[in-house]
């Protein structure tokens, strides 16, 4: 009996080393073999992404080609135009062809040069840092924030930045700043009413940008300070499209004369009844309109000393613009926003003046007239009080726009309580 157990035994371990020793070959063969297939994979993978750089390589330059030979067309060819052609027809062809043109270059543009931005945000405020944060996280370019004053002043001395972005409490810091980076762009920033800080603007022309916001409308904040940015670091302020969702496409009307307001107004009527828009906002808007068409005829309009031309007369005398006096008149909706703009070639409404303006409408000095100028700025004042947000992008001597953003999807009354708006001016 035990000799037969022996042998079963030995039999036994016998089978189990055979078939343990298959297991493992067959194991090893498995191993050996996935070892290959993942150093195929590998190699694939390495070969693969070779390839996938080398195309992308390939199609970044054909597309930055591309956008350099539209680019030349538009400067060289396109542009030129606007003060060649005479015929309004053709000037609103010219201008949709431009219009549709800028935005793809210029967001080409844009997007290059928001990323080698360097932004400092001087900001004492918790809630403001973090619109801030998640403003200008997504964008691609490089910012830092400091809390106190301490740390603003240590950074300023030992680092440079191209924008830095402040509220009053920091303002005393910018003679600093521009000892060491003169070439620094500062946007004012403040949630309270700008009527509190007009001294504080009139005293530092440095602040060239001025963002007035509404404290209680975080995204709209939010997208504007991305706004903004993209804006200073491509140097490109113009357009009302920056402000409305991409592929919103305006209408624009060349303005020749006077009498071309009612026609104008009743489209613009019959565009906003078509989007659903009635009551107060409706007719806010139509008010903000006329405002913009009586300043693009009347008060724009500049001889070459700078005097204007038409703003003594009444605003019931017939003007007829000159062709080089044309301006815009566009509008769009983007489902959140109808935005509502004009644009001149005069360039005369800079920062003093609107700063002027505004501090007399509001210390209730609404339509004073001074030096001058028919109304005192009463129809600024109404364009700002209307918009949830007014938007003056000015080329001194050159280029005015503004631009009114009415939300079309909170009550009326909030937009009056906190009229906010952006200056910008263009460096060159």
């Amino acid at each position: 009996t035990e000799k037969v157990r022996g042998i079963l035994t030995h039999a036994l371990n016998r089978m189990f080393s055979v078939i343990l020793a298959k297991k493992l070959a067959s194991t090893n063969e498995k191993a050996r073999l996935f070892e290959i297939t993942n150093r195929e994979l590998k190699e694939a993978k390495v070969s693969l992404e070779r390839a996938s750089r080398e195309k992308i390589d390939e199609l970044t330059s054909h597309h930055k080609a591309l956008y350099r030979r539209l680019k030349s067309i538009l400067d060289r060819e396109i542009t030129p135009m606007r003060n060649e052609i005479t015929d309004p027809a053709g000037v609103t062809r010219l201008n949709k062809v431009l219009g549709a043109l800028e935005p793809l270059l210029h967001g080409f543009e844009t997007h290059k040069d928001i990323r080698k931005s360097r932004v400092l945000l001087l900001e004492d405020d918790i809630n403001e840092q973090i619109n801030a944060k998640m403003s200008l996280g997504g964008t691609g370019v490089e910012y830092q924030v400091c809390t106190t004053r301490d740390e603003a002043k240590e950074v300023i001395s030992k680092e440079k930045f191209d924008i830095i972005c402040l509220n009053d409490h920091f303002v005393d810091l910018i003679g600093a700043v521009k000892q060491h980076q003169p070439d620094t762009q500062f946007v004012f920033v403040t949630s309270e009413p700008i009527a509190e800080h007009f001294k504080t603007l009139k005293d530092h022309p440095e602040l060239s940008t001025i963002l007035a916001r509404h404290p209680e409308d975080r995204g709209f904040t939010i997208k504007n300070m991305a706004t903004t940015i993209q804006k200073l670091s491509s140097d490109d302020i113009f357009g009302m499209e920056k402000y409305l969702s991409w592929g919103t496409e305006p209408i624009d009307v060349t303005v020749t004369d006077s009498a071309q307001r009612s026609d104008v107004l009743t489209k613009l009527e019959t565009y906003i009844d078509s989007l659903g828009i009635r009551g107060p906002l409706k007719r806010k808007a139509v008010k903000v309109a006329e405002e913009l068409l009586m300043n693009a005829i009347y008060d724009a309009p500049t001889d070459p000393d700078g005097k204007s031309l038409y703003n003594h007369h009444d605003r019931a005398v017939a003007i007829e613009l000159k062709p080089e006096e044309y301006a815009q008149f566009r509008y769009a909706c983007d489902g959140n926003f109808l935005a509502i703009s004009v644009v001149d070639r005069f360039g005369a409404l800079d920062r003093s003046t609107i700063l002027d303006y505004l501090a007399r409408c509001f210390s209730e000095s609404v339509g004073t007239s001074v030096d001058g100028k028919g109304g005192g700025g009463n129809g600024l004042y109404q364009i700002i009080q209307s918009s949830s947000l007014t938007v003056f992008n000015v080329k001194p001597k050159h280029t005015t726009e503004v631009i009114a953003l009415l939300n079309i999807n909170v009550q009326i009354e909030k937009i009056s309580l906190h009229p906010s708006f952006h200056y910008f001016e263009k460096r060159s």
